[in-house]
């Protein structure tokens, strides 16, 4: 993939929809890209940490909105990108954190609490 900088052309990312979209001038400094059929956005492999992270913080909040009324096409896109980007990060991150509270340990001590 060809990098840009300042002054670029705006990014074009294609949607799950096959249409284009307009993303103003390329902050990640990432050239346009030119889609083949089917393709859904830039190699997970190919983004740094910083665009890892805000891919997976856009796939989690149109989640949502893509299961409740997204068309079988859309949503099996999301299903593939999401896992792509989840992937990715855990590829990268094999020893992140685990908070107590998210084990089954800790979800069996949450259930005592309650009662």
């Amino acid at each position: 993939r060809l990098r840009g900088g300042p002054g670029r052309e705006p990014c074009s990312r294609r949607l799950c929809s096959g249409a284009e979209r307009v993303l103003g001038p390329p902050e990640d400094g990432l050239e346009p890209v030119r889609f083949e059929e089917g393709a859904m956005g830039i190699d997970p492999r190919e983004l740094s940490d910083t665009q890892l992270l805000k891919e997976l913080a856009t796939i989690h909040r149109t989640r949502h909105d893509t299961l409740l009324h997204g068309s079988p096409d859309a949503l099996s896109a999301h299903n593939a990108r999401m896992a792509e980007l989840e992937g990715e990060y855990l590829r990268r991150n094999p020893q992140r954190p685990v908070a107590a509270g998210r084990t089954r340990r800790g979800a069996r001590e949450r259930g005592r609490e309650d009662c």
